[in-house]
């Protein structure tokens, strides 16, 4: 007798309970890289306006990170909830299949 498992295919229902999951963790890391986003942020902008509230003109130096961080951020958001992974590998695909239908039927 043989210690290994067969390995049928995935039903229908299987594939689609797997695919929620990764969307949950998705969102999920989202969620919380959007949570140290902020309170990180928050802190770099009290510490610049604690530390040059004295000096006259405060230089806002907390803005780079922020907009630096932030534009990550957008682009986390963008792949997390617009942009579906699986259209766009069939998209790559189909563009590749016809690449190489094209280069094989010549």
């Amino acid at each position: 007798m043989s210690n290994e498992k067969s390995h049928s295919p995935l039903t229908d229902e299987q594939k689609q309970e797997k695919k929620l999951r990764r969307m949950a963790r998705a969102r999920v890391e989202f969620k919380q890289h959007l949570m140290s986003y902020l309170i990180i942020n928050a802190a770099l902008w009290a510490i610049n306006y604690i530390t040059q509230m004295d000096h006259g003109a405060i230089h806002w130096w907390a803005i780079w990170p922020t907009l630096g961080w932030g534009v990550g951020l957008a682009f986390h958001f963008i792949f997390t909830y617009i942009v579906d992974e699986n259209t766009m590998v069939d998209r790559e695909y189909r563009k590749l299949k016809k690449l190489y239908d094209k280069e094989h039927l010549e």
